[in-house]
């Protein structure tokens, strides 16, 4: 193997590292989102943007690789007053 594959190797492992750095940071980004969105969600039910902040819920919840089941039961689990805030 020649210097220019062991570059290539190298540039290929530092751009893997920093895609997957993105990756976490994006995921923590939509899991912050995501409660924020469940909050907004339980203040707004019962007025006419509340099926628009669920569309987003469900959306940013996709990002994450929530199921829809897991939404609706952190949406009851809140609602019943036995959800854990992060």
């Amino acid at each position: 193997m020649g210097k220019a594959d062991a570059d290539f190797i190298k540039g290929y492992i530092k751009e893997r590292e920093k895609q997957n750095k993105i990756l976490v940071d994006t995921r923590k980004r939509a899991i912050k989102r995501y409660f924020y969105l469940l909050d907004k969600y339980i203040k707004m039910l019962g007025t006419a943007k509340y099926s628009i902040i669920l569309g987003h819920l469900v959306c940013v919840g996709e990002i994450i690789g929530y199921s829809h089941k897991k939404i609706k039961a952190d949406i009851n689990k809140v609602l019943k007053g036995t959800g854990d805030k992060k």
